[in-house]
């Protein structure tokens, strides 16, 4: 689990990591705090180069990129 350090849904990072929203679910994160949230980070089996964000606090899941 990480915490999320800033950004927001087109670029957030946390630990020098830096990971981008898929905009059809900006949504799905409007209620993200952006600085403070903890995140799970999984690969997403269905499509190949994307993650799952799973919001701990929320229960939601996300498709995010992998921005380096």
């Amino acid at each position: 689990m990480f915490r999320i350090e800033g950004g927001g849904p087109s670029r957030f990072w946390f630990r020098g990591f830096y990971f981008s929203v898929f905009a059809d679910d900006y949504p799905f994160v409007s209620e993200w705090i952006w600085d403070a949230d903890n995140i799970v980070i999984y690969d997403d089996p269905d499509h190949p180069g994307w993650y799952l964000a799973y919001n701990a606090r929320l229960g939601t899941y996300v498709h995010v990129l992998y921005l380096g």
